[in-house]
């Protein structure tokens, strides 16, 4: 998931009037949520349940601190169990014409 915000983003929309508000930018402050269910329906193996993708800026949000790079697309795992409880959720619907 990629969207873009006043200052983040594929393509960052830039300078707004609501950065001056109270309230600021809502849509800079769209998260992803991740968690992981009991019996939750999956199809294939997890061939790494400590890792995850993950393309952040901050170093903080990856489990390695970032030592393996930040601002790009990448496989973020490690020994620590980091991501095995804290599956991105999703669901994938073809359309069929």
């Amino acid at each position: 998931m990629a969207f873009n915000t006043t200052n983040a983003g594929p393509n960052p929309i830039g300078p707004a009037p609501c950065v001056a508000t109270v309230e600021g930018c809502t849509y800079d402050s769209l998260n992803l949520g991740a968690d992981t269910f009991a019996g939750a329906p999956y199809v294939g193996v997890d061939i790494d349940p400590n890792g995850a993708f993950l393309d952040s800026n901050q170093p903080g949000f990856y489990c390695d601190g970032g030592a393996g790079g930040t601002g790009f697309l990448r496989l973020d795992t490690d020994t620590t169990s980091c991501w095995d409880t804290n599956k991105p959720l999703g669901k994938i619907t073809a359309l069929v014409e």
